[in-house]
């Protein structure tokens, strides 16, 4: 049942991903992607939400679906890296490094806000 729950969630939270990623992409006047910055924000920021004391209340099925399947497939670092290091060669070192920056200070506080929240 873990793995059905796990795939089940990596699936859903990988067409989200793609859709909420195109979406800001497309409407950012950024010369970054800002696509995979709003995604992993919003993702960590359920994880720091779903590993405080709430996960103590949700089954293991739940925790599967949710924190391994979906947010696991929903913030992907190798998107980030990938991205990263296209911002270089195309922008120059200040743009990935902005980038980088950014989604390191910004994801860390939504984790940390989504814990607290919880």
């Amino acid at each position: 049942m873990s793995i059905l729950m796990i795939s089940l969630g990596g699936a859903l939270g990988a067409s989200s991903r793609f859709l909420v990623s195109s979406f800001f992409n497309n409407y950012s006047i950024l010369s970054f992607t800002l696509g995979t910055l709003v995604v992993n924000i919003i993702g960590c920021f359920f994880i720091g939400f779903y590993i405080s004391e709430v996960s103590e209340v949700i089954t293991e099925n739940i925790k599967n679906f949710l924190i391994i399947g979906f947010l696991g497939s929903f913030t992907t670092f190798s998107a980030f890296t990938k991205e990263s290091l296209e911002l270089y060669q195309t922008f120059g070192i200040i743009n990935s490094f902005l980038f980088i920056l950014l989604t390191v200070l910004l994801c860390l506080s939504a984790t940390y806000l989504g814990y607290k929240i919880s």
